[in-house]
């Protein structure tokens, strides 16, 4: 189980930086003067989905994974570990309620402010992969 969650957290990874930078080319494409065309926007959503996914299947790994032995609680590699996932979780669960909210107002011909939530989307959607990265790199080094 540990091996198939270490090779699910690194795909985890790698789509969910995927996952920004195609987020990025689409904000640049709708608010960064890219002309307004929606050409990334699909991409973006199935690379969402396929990262959410694989984040939740490496979660329910590690949640449903048995413990082996008794560890106290410490500061080290696994204690910096589980803050990064817990931290990425709820930027996670962000992302998507802050995605879908800020794509109801769109498709509801509702422009206010949706520059700046698609920027807070942006900023928080960095931050959760700047989390998996730590998260990815306390295991690795």
């Amino acid at each position: 189980m540990l091996k198939t969650h270490q090779a699910l957290g690194l795909a985890t990874w790698a789509l969910m930086a995927a996952t920004v930078t195609i987020g990025q080319l689409n904000y640049n494409e709708l608010y960064g003067g890219g002309g307004g065309s929606r050409k990334w926007q699909s991409a973006h959503t199935l690379l969402v989905i396929s990262t959410s996914a694989a984040f939740l299947g490496t979660g329910a790994l590690s949640i449903l994974a048995p413990k082996p032995y008794a560890r106290p609680l410490r500061f080290d590699t696994a204690l910096v570990h589980r803050i990064a996932t817990a931290g990425a979780t709820l930027g996670m669960l962000t992302e998507i309620g802050l995605g879908l909210f800020t794509h109801a107002r769109e498709q509801a011909g509702n422009p206010h402010d949706l520059q700046a939530l698609a920027r807070t989307h942006q900023i928080i959607g960095y931050s959760t992969f700047g989390l998996l990265t730590v998260a990815a790199t306390v295991w690795i080094f």
